[in-house]
C-alpha cells in the first residue's frame, strides 16, 4: 500500500508544468491559483525550475495592479524560490525562511515585473508552495507638467486618496530630469512601505524604487517624468525641483512645516564653495514663521526667496541682519545659503 501510494505520489508531482498566467486570466477581480489548487500549497516534483511572471497591464488611462500571496513550503535543503520584486531586488527563500506556508504578501503596479523563480534539486523532498494573485483595477492618476518661475512645485500624496481605490498615482513632467525631496517633517520616518518612485511613467518606466528606500535622500530621475504611486494612507510631502534649479547648488532638502513645535534646521558651509538650499513649505494651510535664529560664523551671506531657488523668486529677507521671530504670510519660501553657519526653527501658524 506504501508503495501504491508513493507512486501515486511521484506520479501526481511529475506532472507539473510551468504554466505562466494566460492573458484571459487577467482582469478586474480575477484570482489565480499557482500552480493551482485553491490557494492551499501544492506538492512539488524533483528536478523542477519556474520562474512564474506576474506582468499587471496598463495604458494610458487605466491598468490592474496585482496583490500576489507567495506560501513557503519548502522542505528540501537545496530546495528555493527566488523573488525579484519590482524595483528590482531579489529575496531568496528555503527551508529555513517561512516554513509552513506563512503567507509573504506583494503588490505590483501597473506595467511592473515581478517574479518568482520556483527550484527543486534531484531529490524528491516533499517541498510545497503556492501563488496566489488577485488583479485589481488601477485607475492612472493624472500628469502634470512642473511649473515654471516663482512657484514652488510641491506635492502631498495624501490629497489623492479617495477612500475608494487602494491603488492611486500622480505623474510629474518636465523638459529635463527631475529632483524630488521628501519634506522632513516631525518624527520624520517614512513608514509606507508600498510607496513607489519611478523614474519615468507607467509607459515608460526607467527605474523603480520604493519610496522607503529614497527615505530623505535627493531623488533626480534620468528621464524627464516621475510616477509616485501610494498603496496606503498617510501624509507624504514631496518637493519637486527642475534641473535647472537644482544644478546650481551643492545641497538641497525640503522641510514641510507643523504647527506649534518648531523644526530646527542647522546649515552650514562645510567647505569652499559649499552651497546649499532649503526649501520650506505649507502643505496644509498658509503662514510659515522662522524663529530662534543664531549665526555661528563672523560673516553671512544667506537669504530668504519666495519662491523656489531661482532668479524669478525675490529676496524677502537677509539673514545677516534679520530679527526673530519672522511670519511670513506664505505657503512656501526657499533659504539659500552661500557662505554662512547658521541655526533656526521653523513652524506653521499655530492653530
Amino acid at each position: 500500500m506504501l508503495l501504491i501510494l508513493l507512486l501515486l505520489t511521484i506520479t501526481g508531482c511529475s506532472a507539473l508544468n510551468c504554466v505562466q498566467i494566460q492573458p484571459a486570466q487577467i482582469y478586474n477581480g480575477n484570482i489565480v491559483y499557482i500552480p493551482g489548487g485553491n490557494g492551499c500549497l501544492q506538492l512539488l516534483p524533483a528536478n523542477y525550475n519556474c520562474t512564474y511572471q506576474i506582468l499587471p497591464p496598463v495604458n494610458y488611462n487605466t491598468g490592474l495592479y496585482a496583490k500576489v500571496i507567495l506560501k513557503n513550503g519548502l522542505r528540501g535543503a537545496n530546495d528555493f524560490m527566488v523573488v525579484t520584486d519590482v524595483d528590482g531586488k531579489t529575496t531568496t527563500m528555503n527551508n529555513r525562511t517561512g516554513i509552513g506556508g506563512f503567507p509573504f504578501e506583494y503588490l505590483v503596479f501597473p506595467g511592473a515585473r515581478f517574479s518568482i523563480q520556483v527550484t527543486t534539486k534531484s531529490v524528491l523532498m516533499n517541498s510545497m508552495f503556492s501563488i496566489t494573485v488577485e488583479y485589481h483595477n488601477a485607475p492612472i492618476g493624472p500628469t502634470s507638467q512642473l511649473k515654471t518661475g516663482s512657484e514652488m512645485n510641491y506635492f502631498e500624496m495624501a490629497t489623492v486618496r479617495d477612500g475608494r481605490n487602494v491603488f492611486s498615482s500622480r505623474t510629474f513632467t518636465d523638459t529635463d530630469s527631475i529632483y524630488m525631496y521628501v519634506g522632513r517633517k516631525s518624527g520624520g520616518v517614512i513608514t509606507c512601505w508600498d510607496c513607489f518612485v519611478i523614474d519615468g511613467t507607467f509607459m515608460n518606466q526607467t527605474r523603480v524604487f520604493r519610496l522607503a528606500s529614497v527615505d530623505y535622500q535627493v531623488f533626480n530621475t534620468k528621464s524627464h517624468a516621475l510616477t509616485i504611486i501610494a498603496f496606503e494612507d498617510g501624509s507624504i510631502p514631496l518637493v519637486f525641483n527642475r534641473y535647472s534649479e537644482a544644478q546650481q547648488y551643492t545641497a538641497m532638502f525640503a522641510y514641510a512645516t507643523t504647527p506649534n513645535l518648531p523644526e530646527y534646521v542647522d546649515m552650514k558651509t562645510f567647505f569652499s564653495g559649499f552651497t546649499e538650499v532649503l526649501e520650506v513649505v505649507n502643505f496644509n494651510s498658509t503662514g510659515i514663521i522662522m524663529q530662534d535664529l543664531v549665526i555661528k560664523s563672523d560673516t553671512c551671506n544667506a537669504y530668504v526667496v519666495d519662491g523656489p531657488p531661482n532668479n524669478s523668486s525675490k529676496i524677502i529677507m537677509n539673514i545677516s541682519n534679520a530679527t526673530m521671530p519672522k511670519s511670513f504670510d506664505l505657503k512656501y519660501f526657499s533659504v539659500i545659503n552661500l557662505d554662512c553657519d547658521f541655526v533656526f526653527g521653523v513652524k506653521s501658524y499655530d492653530e
